[in-house]
């Protein structure tokens, strides 16, 4: 287990990544991190819903549910504390 900037990085049974801060755990999904990897490289949520091969809401509720998930205010600073605990590059 290992700890930057407050939050804890795992992998539970499923090979997903949790974390969370202060001790709350959250998941992120292989999709969820498919898109934070797409927002990091600029890419509009127009965008990303075409690449991934769906809805422009579907990549909407996405954010929504990342920036929820990892506590963050704004998609940056989703795709900011996505690099730091090393789930995008």
């Amino acid at each position: 287990m290992s700890t930057e900037l407050g939050f804890t990085n795992l992998h539970d049974l499923s090979g997903a990544r949790t974390y969370g801060n202060a001790g709350a755990g959250s998941k992120l999904s292989a999709r969820q991190i498919e898109l934070l990897q797409l927002m990091a490289d600029g890419k509009h949520l127009a965008d990303t819903a075409k690449v991934m091969g769906v809805s422009r809401n579907m990549s909407r509720n996405r954010a929504i549910a990342i920036r929820r998930k990892l506590d963050a205010e704004t998609t940056t600073h989703a795709v900011a504390i996505a690099l730091r605990l090393g789930l995008i590059t």
